[in-house]
């Protein structure tokens, strides 16, 4: 089931961009949660990085469980990286979603100019306006971060895949979070079947 957030777009520059109160778009959420929970879901999957910063506050008004994106990413991260590179809005850095679930790797992200483009590319891809030279501007600040000892360089935004998914230095948190749902799903498909033999 798939409840399509619907909130004025201008938060996204406001919330991703300029790191604005991620809480202005707290009331969206809240209505997509109580559909999906009317709908009968199992469990909620968010599928954007910028808006886990708000996860502790959803978890209060649901008793329905969520796939955490960040948990799921840092844990997987932990297990097979001392340093990573992080690509992400400008909002996800300044909260430092990240930081706290990565203890004990090394988090190098880009320099603060480069940390504006990113986020202006991140509003062309979403408005569907990418420039020619987005994804080489991309691969450079990949290239720059891996020169800076990354062993891999983090998409921490659903959008950045689509123009550098192909690049086999990076791990793409969206691919992850499939991974993840995808299992979560068989093992609530394996418990329900279970319960009914019982």
């Amino acid at each position: 089931m798939i409840s399509n957030v619907s909130f004025p777009k201008y938060l996204e520059e406001e919330i991703g961009s300029k790191g604005g109160d991620a809480k202005l778009i707290l009331p969206y959420l809240l209505k997509s949660v109580r559909q999906l929970e009317s709908a009968g879901a199992d469990f909620i999957v968010l599928p954007c990085n910028t808006l886990h910063s708000l996860m502790p506050t959803l978890k209060e008004y649901t008793s329905l469980e969520f796939v955490d994106l960040v948990v799921e990413v840092s844990r997987e991260v932990r297990e097979s990286y001392r340093k990573i590179g992080v690509l992400c809005t400008s909002k996800t850095r300044k909260e430092k979603i990240y930081d706290s679930s990565l203890k004990g790797v090394k988090i190098v992200y880009p320099g603060d100019f480069e940390q504006e483009e990113i986020s202006r590319i991140i509003l062309r891809i979403i408005n569907k306006t990418s420039k020619v030279g987005d994804r080489e501007y991309l691969e450079r600040v990949i290239e720059n971060l891996l020169e800076e000892g990354a062993e891999k360089v983090l998409l921490a935004c659903t959008d950045l895949g689509n123009l550098v998914k192909h690049n086999q230095r990076v791990l793409d948190t969206t691919d992850m979070l499939i991974e993840t749902t995808l299992r979560k799903m068989k093992e609530f498909k394996y418990n329900k079947s279970e319960a009914r033999l019982w």
